[in-house]
């Protein structure tokens, strides 16, 4: 290859159909092994590109070996080549690369002997029976009339699974996302992705979401980080290059994909980011501190109830700090109910408390967009918390309730969009699916529109390996197919306590955050600069809080607490 021909082609140049026939034919002899992308390549959906068999063959005339590589995981190896043959191109079955294939080996190579939950389709099945890997069956689960609540509980765990594997799943929805966290909730059980590929478009204006969107949604409700086995990792091809089938540097590659892929404040303190457990320090030092606390903000789920049922001592402590003259306030990234239902089921538990001093990260969304003197509707992706508090801030907001009951490409195309909508929210979704995550990805095609979420928090807890998955799925999944980052109100945003800094309520130096999350609870009060309280009686525990400060990240001081206690109930002591 001469100089100039060198530099022309050279890696990232892009510059290929700018050289003369003579140079492309002279750059075509230094290529043995053609690998080519399947779907937005050789064909569309199911239908042929122009002239690509042609191509396709007579490359293959001309000497050169060639490949198909497909992300797609829906068909097994198998069928993949079924289809390429029927539209024309001269390919066999082991010319065939594929993310289920390759997902299999992976599998295999690592001695799997368990059982595996497949969220995707019949192709993954298909390639793991193959290398001798049983799969439970493809479920296709629906509410029915029932609440997660209700429904998580009864979630059958099959004991012999081994692994949650993940591809594209167009029946993907809350209780698959639900069981695949159930199961993940075991550090032995593997989580493994066929690919991350988000999105592709079906019409202008249009995308059809891919694998990338169920694997982000379950690793955010999971906080599990999976092994992908598709593309772009090497390991696709990782057999042909140990075999010599390939030399990397004579083959080629054909895509139509481009594969690429956030700090806060200090808080002041006495206690700054030392994780001091209260408990083991004089009364009298504590109580000092205490006194110089003016106001008392407390999460709800984990500080002061669980769920349907309070936590011992957190009722009669938060009593306690009202009767001291503190100011004291509930927050909460349940968007699920409206801040009036919040104060119901406070008063249920004993807690005498008013509207205004409950803070969600509903009304936090609905604050923001009365804040922008907003127009327009606001499509919701949520529960009736969301609706209601930006009706109460009168902001209009639609919702709907709809399933996959054709071919996700014609769904996307014939989608119809409401012109009025200028937001779209998303929370946590007991409805969640593919329909919902397509119809509020689309309109966020429109960068005019804005893109609110309530929180990011994962899964809640609730025993036996069971967990509620949280708004932090519903997110990612429409983040994943837009590559629209939301702006989100909820903890550990300061803007949730906006209303009070605003208003002079509240000061932040006086003020301690109480609650049981690290990356909520404990960073909502580093990025307000309040004082922080960790309690033992929810999400996170005083040794991953102990292995931070060991590790001595910097980026991730500030999920240190500045006091520890085991639950909120062990500070009235230091009230008496």
């Amino acid at each position: 290859m001469n100089l100039a021909l060198n530099r022309s082609v050279q890696k990232g140049g892009c510059q290929v159909l700018g050289l003369n026939k003579y140079s492309i034919q002279q750059w075509l002899k230094t290529i043995d092994t053609i690998i080519y992308d399947g779907d937005g390549v050789l064909w569309k959906h199911d239908e042929v590109l122009d002239k690509a068999p042609e191509t396709f063959n007579a490359l293959r005339a001309m000497g050169k070996e060639a490949y198909i590589c497909s992300n797609n995981s829906a068909l097994s190896v198998a069928g993949i080549c079924r289809k390429a043959q029927e539209m024309g191109f001269l390919v066999a079955k082991n010319e065939i690369l594929s993310s289920g294939q390759t997902l299999a080996r992976f599998m295999k190579e690592k001695k799997f002997k368990k059982k595996v939950y497949v969220v995707g389709g019949q192709g993954i099945i298909d390639e793991l029976k193959l290398v001798g890997i049983e799969s439970l069956p493809l479920d296709h689960p629906s509410l029915q009339g029932f609440s997660m609540m209700e429904h998580v509980p009864t979630i059958f765990l099959d004991p012999h699974v081994g692994a949650v594997v993940v591809g594209n799943d167009k029946d993907f929805n809350m209780i698959k996302l639900t069981k695949a966290c159930c199961y993940l909730k075991d550090p032995d059980v593997m989580f493994v992705a066929t690919n991350r590929d988000m999105a592709i478009p079906a019409a202008p204006g249009r995308l059809v979401p891919r694998a990338g969107v169920m694997v982000s949604a379950i690793q955010a409700a999971s906080q599990r980080m999976p092994f992908t086995c598709g593309k772009p990792n090497p390991y696709m091809c990782i057999d042909l290059m140990r075999q010599g089938v390939i030399q990397p540097e004579r083959t080629l590659i054909i895509g139509d994909t481009q594969h690429s892929r956030l700090e806060t404040q200090y808080s002041l303190a006495m206690f700054k980011q030392t994780c001091s457990d209260l408990t083991k320090l004089p009364k009298q030092r504590v109580r000092q501190w205490l006194s110089s606390i003016e106001s008392v903000i407390c999460d709800a789920d984990g500080v002061l109830w669980h769920f349907s049922k309070d936590i011992e001592g957190a009722v009669d402590t938060f009593n306690q700090l009202n009767a001291t003259g503190r100011k004291t306030f509930i927050v909460s990234n349940n968007s699920e109910i409206a801040r009036m239902d919040m104060v119901k089921k406070a008063k249920g538990f004993g807690i005498q408390i008013e509207e205004d001093c409950v803070l969600t990260s509903s009304y936090s969304c609905a604050y923001f967009l009365a804040e922008k003197k907003f127009q327009k509707k606001a499509f919701v992706m949520g529960e009736y918390g969301i609706h209601h508090e930006l009706e109460q801030l009168g902001i209009c907001s639609s919702k709907v309730s709809e399933t996959l009951e054709r071919p996700i490409h014609e769904f996307v195309a014939d989608l119809k969009l409401d012109p009025d909508v200028g937001a779209v929210v998303v929370g946590r979704d007991e409805g969640f699916n593919m329909a919902k995550v397509v119809r509020a990805g689309t309109y966020l095609l429109n960068p005019s529109i804005i893109f609110l979420g309530t929180c990011l928090d994962a899964a809640y807890p609730i025993g036996n390996n069971r967990v509620i998955v949280g708004a932090a799925a519903t997110l990612a999944a429409v983040k994943a197919l837009t590559g629209r980052k939301p702006l989100v109100l909820g903890k550990p945003n300061p803007w949730m306590a906006a209303p009070l800094l605003q208003a002079g309520v509240i000061k932040p130096e006086t003020t301690l955050m109480v609650g049981d999350t690290l990356e909520t609870d404990i960073r909502f009060a580093a990025n307000c600069e309040f004082q922080s309280l960790m309690v033992g009686s929810g999400v996170n525990s005083l040794k991953e809080v102990q292995k931070i400060i060991e590790e001595g990240d910097p980026k991730k001081m500030d999920l240190v607490p500045d006091t520890y206690l085991p639950s909120f109930g062990h500070l009235l002591e230091f009230l008496c």
